[in-house]
């Protein structure tokens, strides 16, 4: 094990090297433009399809989902009819700081999704996505102090349709970056992890903006150079869960499905209205015709979107799930017509075609040709990869259309390729690499600190990105099973137990 090194991530939300070229370029980013031209950067290719959940768990693991057992932000639950979300005790693999944790390695992990809620690890970890505004920090004790003294807001605000978004999300932001000060100069971490995920945001709503984006990468530019120049890491990191690009086009699956039959809702008059495009306007209606129609007022609000209350769970023979996640039903699609149902469902999607240019909208998979591992069997039969611009829609929009140019909502949409960079020491200067895939980062960290890598991990460590006759290159990948791990824990448990026996005076 390397004790010498401190080790500093900074994941991106969204980041993607056209629109950092741009700004770097012009002058706008002087501090990661320092860092791209003194160290080695590529692009990050995510997993399919390219969505921040589970993504960011991927990178952290250095595990395909397949591994995880988790697809996406919510997961179906065929017997009770309903769907599910998805947090941290969903996934099923060890992180890059569970790893460090049970070496004695001092980590921090700060406003990576996938995180809520927080679990125990050596050092402290601060979660995103926290739906209630409490219990996001392990240990519990810093909770209160964090507030208090930052005035940190964890709860998620969706800003959809408010005019303030940028400066709300940007507030967000600094407060990340501003907590990563304040612990590290408290606890002074040598693994450090920092994730912005509200950048994202920025980018969906604001990517045809070239100002305000600009305003809110200036602000990232900056408080990177602070943070920088705080924790002063002997190698710095740069990831992102996705790429991001321009919205052209979008084909809503929801529409798709339940014109051609595969999609059933629960009741006749909905399914009338949903093909006509008027099944939103029932939130409009008023109490007098809700109360008539037998709908629960709550109910209403999740007409617009996908409501999973309204499909039909025993008529429907495909479940849509958004970013292009399908489903077949279990309860309804025998063993004996699933391949048949399958292979006809692909077929159809891979005839879908822009009516403009007549090029394939997405491409099409089943869940064995892009996962692997004991839990395939859990993930989408079928994933849809959408080809540079185009949007899946998954939910119930006003008129009914299929396929669309972009008309409104978010301006920018997520793709396949982020960024990598690495800088500092051992780090080659001025390099550009390619093949670098987003489960490559966690086996590689754990190389730098030499540490042995698990066997079952899909990533590779990037040897390519040191520089030659370094300490680190010098060094060959020692690979283990996993249960290396647990027989290590085991063993210091048994010395602790011996050492505290002798001081008792027992043995």
């Amino acid at each position: 094990m390397v004790n010498w090194l401190k080790v500093l991530v900074i994941g991106l939300d969204g980041a993607t090297w056209t629109l950092l070229k741009t700004l770097t370029d012009a002058g706008d980013l002087p501090f990661v433009k320092k860092l791209i031209d003194g160290g080695v950067r590529g692009d990050l290719v995510s997993t399919i399809p390219p969505v921040t959940f589970p993504a960011w768990k991927c990178y952290s693991t250095g595990k395909n989902p397949g591994k995880l057992d988790v697809f996406g932000w919510i997961k179906p639950d065929f017997e009770r009819k309903t769907i599910v979300p998805n947090s941290s005790v969903d996934f099923k693999a060890r992180e890059i700081w569970d790893y460090l944790s049970k070496n004695d390695i001092l980590c921090c992990s700060v406003g990576m999704p996938t995180t809520y809620p927080p679990k125990k690890i050596n050092g402290v970890l601060v979660s995103e996505f926290n739906p209630r505004n409490t219990g996001f920090v392990y240990p519990t004790e810093l909770e209160e102090e964090i507030r208090s003294k930052l005035g940190y807001r964890a709860f998620f605000e969706d800003f959809h349709g408010k005019k303030d978004i940028l400066w709300n999300t940007m507030e967000l932001i600094k407060q990340r970056f501003k907590l990563c000060n304040f612990l590290h100069l408290r606890y002074n971490f040598s693994f450090i992890n920092l994730t912005i995920f509200f950048i994202d945001n920025i980018q969906h709503f604001y990517w045809r903006d070239e100002e305000s984006l600009k305003h809110a990468w200036k602000l990232i530019d900056a408080e990177i150079k602070n943070l920088v120049e705080t924790v002063e890491p002997d190698i710095l990191f740069f990831v992102s869960d996705h790429g991001f690009t321009t919205q052209k086009a979008m084909f809503n699956i929801t529409h798709w499905l339940l014109l051609e039959g595969y999609l059933v809702l629960k009741r006749k008059w909905m399914n009338v209205l949903a093909k006509l495009g008027l099944l939103p306007y029932v939130s409009r209606l008023g109490k007098f015709l809700l109360k008539k129609m037998r709908i629960r007022k709550e109910e209403t609000k999740e007409i617009g979107r996908v409501s999973y209350d309204f499909i039909d769970w025993e008529k429907s023979k495909v479940i849509p799930f958004s970013e292009g996640s399908l489903y077949i039903n279990p309860l309804i699609v025998k063993k004996s017509e699933y391949r048949k149902l399958k292979r006809e469902l692909m077929d159809k999607l891979r005839e879908i075609r822009d009516p403009r240019t007549n090029e394939s909208i997405f491409k099409v998979f089943t869940k064995e040709e892009i996962y692997s591992g004991k839990y395939t069997g859990n993930a989408p039969d079928v994933v849809l990869l959408p080809r540079e611009g185009y949007e899946i829609i998954c939910g119930f929009a006003k008129p009914l259309w299929v396929f669309k140019v972009k008309q409104s909502g978010w301006d920018g949409i997520h793709n396949l390729n982020g960024i990598f960079l690495a800088y500092g020491k051992c780090i080659k200067k001025g390099v550009k690499i390619e093949r670098v895939k987003i489960y490559d980062v966690a086996p590689t960290i754990l190389h730098i600190f030499g540490l042995p890598i698990p066997d079952d991990i899909d990533g590779r460590v990037l040897m390519e990105i040191f520089e030659e006759n370094s300490e680190i290159s010098k060094r060959q990948p020692i690979y283990v099973r996993p249960s290396y791990y647990d027989r290590r824990n085991e063993k210091e448990l048994l010395k602790s137990k011996i050492r505290k026996l002798k001081q008792e005076g027992k043995i």
